[in-house]
């Protein structure tokens, strides 16, 4: 096994050596013939120069470049100022091409080129010059590796079956489709449908519609009425597509999830790495006792910070029993509001967002600008359930926020993971003895941070102080 450190062989500092004078060799012909700003009398000088700095750049690098083979991953280190690390799993290894150039070929040595399943055609990782043994030593590992990773797939596959947390049901697909906000997933269809326009031939589409242009108001508003309803439809295959066969389960302190009909995704989260559970219920789902909860995970199978679906379906009341079943956190669905005085704030927010809205679309687009000013009591009422959706518990070790902005969120975090809590006041609501809340953890690649707005000071504080213990004997 190659679980050494390992490096090229030396003739890969004269592979890029070569790779870099013929790049320079093109340059000053380009230069010479060109002779751009009378360059001509520094080309020398900086053949010179280009040549040492291309001579210790080489040197360095393949002091720094490393490999091994560890962990069912092939590893590669490098790096001079800035060290890179590249963990690639065997499984996702598709092809392994060996080749030998002339400078190879004059040393008895080979390059290896490893190619994976989401590289586009490009190799993953590229060994410049290593000896003909190694490489089909490397060949035979990982041909190994792969056979046993599969045969220990299908059999964990049969060992875990009674703990899979969740799998959605038919009936929760179609919901999830038809309650999906997934207009998104529409417009990226059209967009990908745009990327064939020398197939389509949209320019004879167009001019066949241009008659809209004409057309009555009405009968535009009909024509964005069906538009709207195709988005849908389109969001919905989609949405359909996406968490088919979607299930999640819990394996050797990971969570493992898998979704999609055609395309069959699969990622794998640490549970330590989990910072924090994210429920959000949408203004369609809600009424019907419906939410979704989402994982914010430091780092996950593509070793980057994610916000991944755990539930994309599931009752209000499931969520406790789910969660607490493999993660230890406490779901607190009673919470502190937020005091009676602090309504008019929400209001007057959503009021004064309304009216930037809808003024400028009355003053220019007069009569049908005004319909806009239906936004004001949709946006009241908006504010109103801000109010009443937002909140907050304690609960020794663990901390739960609850705000709104379209839809509601709840987040549940524990305290180890909180990576700063501050208070923020505004000048108007120190007038009220109101505050705002904000913690940051470590999710994304810089960071998610949740705020509750217009709390009690006294409770602000509260919190605050919860937060600033940080020893155990105090919580």
């Amino acid at each position: 096994m190659m679980y050494d450190q390992k490096r090229l062989h030396p003739v890969a500092v004269l592979v890029k050596i070569a790779k870099a004078i013929k790049e320079i060799i093109v340059t000053n012909i380009f230069l010479f013939v060109t002779n751009i700003g009378n360059i001509r009398s520094f080309l020398l000088i900086g053949t010179i120069l280009a040549l040492v700095l291309t001579i210790i750049s080489s040197v360095l690098n393949w002091l720094k470049f490393t490999y091994r083979i560890e962990e069912n991953e092939f590893r590669v280190e490098q790096g001079v100022f800035f060290k890179k690390n590249r963990y690639i799993p065997i499984e996702r290894i598709q092809s392994i091409n060996v080749t030998a150039g002339f400078i190879q070929r004059l040393f008895g040595v080979v390059k290896l080129e490893i190619e994976t399943a989401g590289g586009m055609g490009e190799a993953e990782v590229e060994l410049s010059a290593i000896r003909k043994e190694e490489a089909e030593q490397i060949r035979t590992i990982i041909k190994e590796q792969k056979r046993q990773i599969a045969q220990g797939e299908a059999e964990q596959d049969k060992l875990e079956e009674g703990k899979v947390l969740y799998k959605i049901s038919f009936n929760e697909l179609l919901i999830t489709a038809a309650t999906s906000s997934g207009l998104g997933v529409a417009l990226s269809i059209v967009a990908f449908l745009s990327q064939f326009d020398e197939i389509i031939p949209y320019e004879k589409i167009f001019d066949k519609l241009e008659w809209i242009v004409h057309a009555s108001v009405t009968m535009i508003v009909i024509l964005c009425l069906i538009g709207l309803i195709i988005a849908w439809i389109i969001s919905f295959i989609g949405v359909l597509l996406q968490y088919g066969d979607f299930t999640v389960r819990e394996e050797a302190g990971q969570i493992i999830i898998s979704s999609g009909i055609f395309e069959k995704k699969q990622i794998s989260i640490p549970i330590d790495r989990i910072q924090a559970i994210k429920v959000t219920e949408n203004w369609l789902r809600q009424p019907f006792g419906y939410a979704t909860v989402h994982i914010e995970s430091a780092g996950g199978g593509s070793d980057k910070d994610v916000e991944t679906i755990l539930f994309p379906l599931i009752r209000k009341k499931q969520v406790k029993e789910k969660v607490e079943s493999f993660f230890h956190l406490t779901i607190n669905e009673t919470l502190h509001p937020v005091p009676r005085r602090a309504l008019s704030r929400f209001l007057l927010r959503m009021l004064i967002l309304s009216l930037l809205i809808a003024v400028p679309l009355c003053l220019f687009f007069k009569p049908w600008g005004y319909l806009s000013l239906i936004l004001i009591p949709f946006a009241l009422v908006l504010g109103y359930f801000q109010y009443k959706d937002t909140g907050w518990y304690l609960n020794g070790k663990e901390l739960t926020l609850s705000f709104r902005v379209l839809n509601k969120t709840t987040v549940f975090f524990e305290k180890k993971r909180i990576q700063s809590l501050e208070l923020k006041q505004s000048y108007f609501q120190r007038q009220k003895d109101l505050t705002s809340v904000q913690c940051s953890i470590i999710s994304k690649s810089t960071g998610s941070f949740f705020a509750v707005k217009n709390l009690e000071e006294k409770d602000g504080m509260e919190i605050y102080k919860w937060f600033s213990r940080r020893s155990e004997g105090q919580v």
